[in-house]
């Protein structure tokens, strides 16, 4: 069984740009770990909850790169394609087939 898998330029983009999007948020969300600093009154639980958001930001930096990653090869896959779409116009003389 065969699987065809097609997709435009435009579509790369798109997706591109909300995979940065995503990765934007989760940079953002990562900074939330400042907001409970000693909130509680009990060392335990700040201490329990700071190795909780060191172990959950050591997570979320490595996804936020690897969506920062594949938000820009896509991007850059988009602008390639786009590229090459307009050298074979060019070269057909600007017509359509």
């Amino acid at each position: 069984m065969s699987v065809r898998f097609e997709v435009t330029p435009e579509d790369l983009s798109t997706f591109s740009d909300r995979v940065l999007a995503i990765a934007q948020a989760l940079g953002e969300a990562s900074d939330i770990r400042h907001r409970y600093d000693g909130i509680s009154g009990s060392r335990e639980v700040d201490d329990a909850l700071a190795d909780f958001f060191r172990h959950w930001s050591d997570g979320m930096h490595s996804i936020h790169e690897d969506l920062t990653e594949t938000g820009q090869r896509l991007a850059a896959a988009a602008d390639a394609y786009a590229e090459t779409d307009a050298g074979v116009e060019r070269s057909a003389g600007g017509g359509s087939w």
